[in-house]
C-alpha cells in the first residue's frame, strides 16, 4: 500500500536537534497508533512525521517515513512493532556513531531481515493496548460520569482519551463501572456530544495533579502539586483558563521542586490549582513490567535522561537528571558538544548519586543539559516477531544507506548482494552468522578504527 501524503510543504532548511526530533516523533506516534483516524487524521499526521523527520534530516528518505507511518497505523498496538518502527524513524534524526554502534546496529536489522520464512505482524502476536468505543450520550462540560457503547476490555484503573467537542482528546482514568457507564478520575473540561470517540488505555498510566503556581503565557516549565512518577517523555495536559487543554511533552523533571519542562511554551495563562495529567508514553518510560505484559518479544525502550554536569574528554562517569529504570548492561547513547552521538554500554549505576559509569571512556566533551538515550532491552517471550514485507524493505535501505554512508568505497553491488543473502529464510544460524560477518568485514574494509562514523538512516 502507498501514502497519497508524502508532500512536505513549507520551508525545510531549520534544522532541529536528534533529541527535539524524537521528542515530537514519539508524540506524533502515541497519535497515530491510538486507532479509530479518519483518513484526513492519518494523513495530517503523516505530514507531520514527515516534517519533524525532515527538520532533523533535510536529506532523509521521506518515501521511508511514509512506510513507517503506514505500518505504526496498522499495528493494532502491538508494542515489538511498534518499537522496531520507532527505532527505525530514529535512525533518521539521530546518527548511528563509531565502529561498536554501526556494527550493533547492523546486527539488529540483520535479525529482523532474517525473519523473512512468515508473513505474520507483531500485531498477530502482542495484545492490544487500545480499546476503542463511542459515546451513547452527550456529556457535559463539568461531568464526572459517560456513557458508552460498550465498556468490553475497559477496567477500573484504565487510562483513557475523551474527544471533546472541539477536537481536542481529553486524558483522565475510570474510576468505576457500572453497565455502560464510566465514573472518571477528573470531570469533562467542556462537552463531548454523543458518538464521539473514547479510548482506553489498559496499559498506559496516567498521574494526575494541579499546578501549584500560575503559568503566564510564553512560559516553558510549569510548577506542579505533585510531579511524581511523571518522565521525560511523557504527555503532559494542562487545562487553561480559558477552558481549552494544552497538550505538549515533558522534556525536563525536578522531583525535588515539582517542576517540569515542557517541549512547548504555554499558549495562555494557567493559574494554580487547574488540573494537569501526564499519560506515561510507553515509548520512553521505563516499565519493564507493563512492557512484558503487551505479550512483546524482544522489545527496546529508549528512556531519555539529560546530563547535570559537564562530563570531560575521558570521563567514565556520567551525572544525569534521573537514573530510574537504568541498570548495568544497557547500551546508551550520549550526545557530544560536537554534534555526533557517542555509543558505549552502563558498567554500573548509582541511584544515590544519580549517575552511571560507562564502559568507554568519553571520546569527545558533553556537556550539561545534553541527552543521554539509555536502550533498555526487555525480556522476549516465546512469540515470534516477523516485520511485514514492506518494512523489511525500509529496513534493507536503511542497511544500505548507512553502510554505503560509513564507508564510500564500499562496492554497492556487492553490498546489495550482501544485505539479501540476509534474508535467505533457508539459512541455518551458522550460515547466518557467517552471511552477517561478511558483511561487517564488508563494510569495515579500507577503514581504520580511528575513523569517525557517525551516519543516519
Amino acid at each position: 500500500m502507498t501514502s497519497s501524503f508524502l508532500t512536505v510543504g513549507g520551508p525545510q532548511v531549520h534544522l532541529v536537534s536528534a533529541a527535539t526530533a524524537i521528542s515530537q516523533i514519539n508524540t506524533t506516534v502515541q497519535q497515530l497508533t491510538a486507532g479509530n483516524l479518519s483518513l484526513a487524521q492519518e494523513g495530517l499526521l503523516e505530514q507531520q512525521l514527515a516534517k519533524q523527520i525532515a527538520a532533523a534530516n533535510p536529506s532523509a528518505n521521506l518515501g521511508q517515513v511514509a512506510v513507517i507511518a503506514l505500518d505504526l497505523r496498522d499495528s493494532g498496538g502491538a508494542a515489538v512493532q511498534i518499537s522496531t518502527d520507532l527505532q527505525a524513524l530514529y535512525r533518521m534524526v539521530q546518527p548511528t556513531t563509531g565502529f561498536s554502534g554501526l556494527t550493533s546496529t547492523v546486527g539488529t536489522i540483520a535479525n529482523l531481515l532474517k525473519a523473512t520464512s512468515t508473513t505474520s505482524t507483531a500485531s498477530t502476536t502482542a495484545t492490544s493496548s487500545s480499546v476503542n468505543t463511542i459515546l451513547s450520550a452527550t456529556a457535559l462540560a463539568g461531568a464526572s460520569t459517560v456513557s458508552v457503547t460498550s465498556t468490553t476490555g475497559l477496567s477500573v484503573g484504565n487510562s483513557v482519551q475523551i474527544q471533546l467537542d472541539t477536537g481536542e482528546y481529553f486524558y483522565s482514568a475510570i474510576n468505576g463501572i457500572a453497565n455502560n457507564t464510566l465514573t472518571l478520575a477528573t470531570t469533562l473540561p467542556s462537552q463531548a456530544t454523543n458518538g464521539n470517540k473514547l479510548t482506553g488505555l489498559p496499559n498506559a498510566t496516567t498521574y494526575f495533579t494541579t499546578l501549584n503556581a500560575t503559568a503566564l503565557t510564553g512560559d516553558s516549565t510549569v510548577t506542579l502539586t505533585s510531579a511524581g512518577g511523571m518522565s521525560i517523555g511523557d504527555s503532559l495536559q494542562i487545562l487553561l483558563d480559558s477552558g481549552s487543554l494544552f497538550t505538549t511533552t515533558i522534556t525536563g523533571v525536578t522531583i525535588a521542586t515539582n517542576t517540569v519542562t515542557l517541549a512547548g511554551v504555554m499558549p495562555s495563562q494557567a493559574t494554580s490549582g487547574n488540573n494537569a495529567a501526564a499519560l506515561a508514553n510507553p515509548f520512553t518510560s521505563v516499565n519493564q513490567t507493563g512492557a512484558l505484559n503487551l505479550g512483546a518479544g524482544g522489545v527496546i525502550i529508549s528512556y531519555f535522561a539529560l546530563l547535570t554536569a559537564d562530563a570531560l574528554i575521558g570521563a567514565t562517569t556520567i551525572a544525569l537528571d534521573t537514573v530510574g529504570g537504568m541498570a548495568a548492561g544497557d547500551s546508551v547513547s550520549i550526545t557530544l558538544d560536537t554534534g555526533s552521538t557517542f555509543t558505549t554500554t552502563i558498567s554500573s549505576v548509582s541511584s544515590a548519586a544519580s549517575t552511571v559509569n560507562i564502559v568507554q571512556p568519553l571520546s569527545s566533551q558533553a556537556s550539561t543539559g545534553k541527552s543521554f538515550v539509555d536502550n533498555v532491552q526487555l525480556l522476549a517471550s516465546s512469540a515470534a516477531f516477523t516485520p511485514s514485507t514492506q518494512m523489511l524493505q525500509a529496513l534493507a535501505l536503511q542497511l544500505s544507506t548507512m553502510l554505503s554512508a560509513a564507508n564510500p568505497m564500499i562496492d554497492l553491488k556487492t553490498l546489495q548482494k550482501d544485505i539479501a543473502a540476509l534474508s535467505d529464510s533457508s539459512l541455518t544460524t551458522l550460515q547466518f552468522q557467517t552471511a552477517l560477518a561478511t558483511l561487517n568485514t564488508l563494510w569495515q574494509t579500507g577503514l581504520k578504527h580511528t575513523t569517525t562514523i557517525s551516519v543516519l538512516a
